[in-house]
């Protein structure tokens, strides 16, 4: 069922609470960012019933074809995008492809109901902390835009990002002695 007469109220998609789990945790034995997210009044529809939203969404961020997601295959995420998936879910895509777009290799994420009535937390994998708080913030303002009938232009913000991994980044020397350390 389409609904072309929904009108999304400022404010839906909000972070109640975001932070870095550094160590092993409930969901990963990797780092992850942890997010506390309230869809408001998204809660009632989904992706699909949005019109235009997962045209904006790809026509923004491409490379979200290239996510497996459950079906384990390139294109996995984006045919539940177009039938209507839910909004955490979408979150934690795009999330974790603004920090793939950056430089950084992660590929872990889930969405869980969060502790109190209407909360979602979406948990993605990050390799520098600041990048994944950054590309969480970035996702939800994406997503947003999205929402308001736009196609945001994401060079900006990819280009922040990248700049910010480089900054972060070790060098190749520092970079394998830390690997063959976690190893």
């Amino acid at each position: 069922m389409l609904h072309t007469d929904i009108a999304i109220p400022s404010g839906s998609l909000q972070i109640q609470r975001l932070r870095p789990l550094r160590g092993p945790n409930a969901w990963s034995l990797d780092p992850v960012i942890a997010c506390d997210v309230v869809p408001g009044a998204l809660c009632e529809v989904n992706s699909a019933d949005i019109p235009g939203f997962p045209d904006h969404l790809i026509e923004a961020l491409p490379s979200l074809h290239e996510h497996p997601c459950s079906v384990g295959a390139p294109g996995g995420f984006v045919q539940p995008l177009r039938d209507g998936t839910q909004w955490p879910h979408i979150l934690e895509h795009v999330a974790l492809d603004l920090q793939g777009l950056a430089g950084s290799d992660v590929r872990f994420g889930r969405v869980v109901r969060g502790g109190a009535p209407g909360v979602w937390r979406v948990v993605v994998e990050y390799e520098h902390e600041e990048l994944g708080l950054e590309a969480m913030r970035d996702a939800v303002a994406t997503i947003q835009a999205c929402l308001g009938g736009e196609t945001p232009d994401m060079h900006p913000i990819i280009a922040k990002l990248r700049a910010l991994h480089a900054s972060l980044r070790l060098g190749p020397s520092s970079a394998a002695i830390v690997e063959g350390g976690r190893r």
